[in-house]
């Protein structure tokens, strides 16, 4: 008989802020592009929520920095209505467009209370999953990844450089 690991123990509750320190990262995954095909390409990556079908925020490298600066302009000035679609959206676009406050609901779908939640999505599509948090920690989120957007420009520069090299070698073959 096969068996997967099955949890005995209770679910550690983790503060949203809490969740997004421990997971943050960088690493290569498949994006789409504006062109419409696709690259492995570098992304910082987190949760925002854990459990099944909750997906991590994938966000390109180069992306980030406005990403983060989308986030910091709902903190200070609040949601606004989204703009008509296009077929491509950077990440800091897509805060804009799908940002806003979610209030608990009852079983049948019901509002029962102010909005507690802010929503928002990275990417659209099949399995895109919105980052959910605490309306209460909305501003400390964003302040976690303002203090990485310098590391994230300092990874981008060690890549180009490292970019720049390796077309500076095969010129010289």
């Amino acid at each position: 008989m096969d068996f997967k690991t099955i949890s005995l123990g209770e679910d550690e509750k983790v503060s949203v802020p809490d969740l997004v320190r421990s997971t943050i990262k960088i690493a290569l995954k498949e994006r789409a592009l504006p062109d419409g095909g696709t690259a492995e390409i570098p992304c910082v990556i987190f949760s925002t929520n854990k459990g099944k079908g909750t997906g991590a925020q994938v966000i390109p490298l180069a992306e980030f920095s406005d990403y983060v600066a989308a986030l910091r302009k709902h903190v200070d000035a609040g949601f606004d209505a989204a703009e008509a679609p296009k077929p491509y959206y950077t990440a800091s676009e897509m805060v804009d467009r799908t940002i806003g406050l979610d209030a608990p609901r009852d079983e049948d779908g019901k509002v029962v209370g102010d909005p507690d939640t802010v929503a928002w999505r990275v990417a659209s599509g099949k399995g895109a999953k919105p980052a959910k948090v605490p309306l209460t920690a909305f501003s400390e989120i964003v302040d976690i990844l303002e203090s990485r957007v310098d590391k994230v420009r300092e990874v981008i520069a060690s890549l180009e450089a490292e970019e720049d090299a390796d077309e500076g070698d095969n010129e010289n073959e």
